[in-house]
């Protein structure tokens, strides 16, 4: 019962790392380390109410590490890029029936 112990102080030594190479908001990493520090220290609480801790608490620790690397800045990021993809095909299709419309007006 060593593997969730191991993954969560990689997550956590990761994610210092990060916050130290590139400059995420602090509080994304506190809110992590804290929630790291409470499942290691609860880990035979854990083992109690959830059978398999060893499947369950990497995974939710993970989500988690993944959920706060993204930060809002990096959803904001995403949202624009899919925006201006939807932009960018709906110009598209609007060149398209124009262009469609004034080849039939030519003829």
């Amino acid at each position: 019962m060593k593997i969730p112990f191991l993954i969560i102080v990689a997550a956590l030594v990761i994610s210092v790392l990060e916050f130290f190479y590139f400059d995420f908001p602090v509080i994304y990493y506190s809110i992590f380390v804290a929630i790291g520090a409470m499942m290691i220290i609860f880990r035979k609480f854990f083992e109690f109410v959830i059978f398999k801790p060893f499947i369950i608490v990497p995974i939710l620790g993970s989500s988690l590490f993944i959920f706060f690397m993204i930060s809002w800045d990096g959803l904001e990021i995403i949202i624009n890029k899919i925006k201006t993809g939807i932009n960018k095909t709906w110009n598209t299709i609007q060149e398209m029936v124009s262009n469609s419309i004034k080849e039939t007006l030519k003829k």
